[in-house]
């Protein structure tokens, strides 16, 4: 039987068609995270992320849109909570999956809210991202410090982006 993490690294990478499918199906099915570790987490992180980017077609809308995909990578940056380049990569991946497949679970909010006081930049700017634009946000106690905390995150071009974008939100 493939190891399920071998199958991810199929589906995600270069590989035939057919096996491509019989490696979508599998993941889809029995995408298990163990008490094992990953040797190969980063690289499969961001194959994973550069996927989520990608044309949305049938298969990949209903692979993320799948609320159960997106616990298991926070897992993941749960396991490696004190590896910055690979939690970077899950909560980049874990946010573009919220945005474009609707995956707005109070798991996913409660990930990113546990790394919002993070002091790499990286993760802050992503956190702020998305963050803001969940449901659950509403009921934060700290939001508006929060939101106004939004435009000193580097790089603060592209923060004063989405504040103006969460202020806007927030007013409509």
């Amino acid at each position: 039987m493939v190891n399920e993490l071998t199958c991810l690294q199929v589906a995600f990478g270069k590989g035939n068609t057919k096996c491509h499918e019989i490696c979508w199906r599998n993941v889809r099915a029995n995408w298990r995270i163990r008490n094992y570790i990953i040797t190969n987490a980063l690289p499969l992180i961001k194959k994973i992320e550069r996927e989520t980017r990608q044309e949305i077609g049938i298969v990949s809308e209903a692979f993320f849109s799948n609320p159960t995909i997106t616990e298991r990578l926070i897992i993941i940056g749960q396991k490696y909570n004190d590896n910055d380049k690979i939690l970077e990569e899950v909560i980049r991946t874990v946010t573009t999956i919220s945005e474009r497949f609707g995956v707005k679970t109070q798991i996913v909010y409660d990930f990113l809210i546990s790394h919002i006081e993070s002091k790499n930049n990286k993760i802050k700017f992503e956190i702020a991202s998305c963050v803001p634009l969940l449901p659950q946000f509403d009921h934060y106690d700290k939001k508006w410090e929060y939101i106004l905390s939004i435009p000193k995150i580097p790089p603060k071009k592209y923060s004063i982006d989405i504040f103006q974008r969460v202020i806007k939100r927030r007013i409509a």
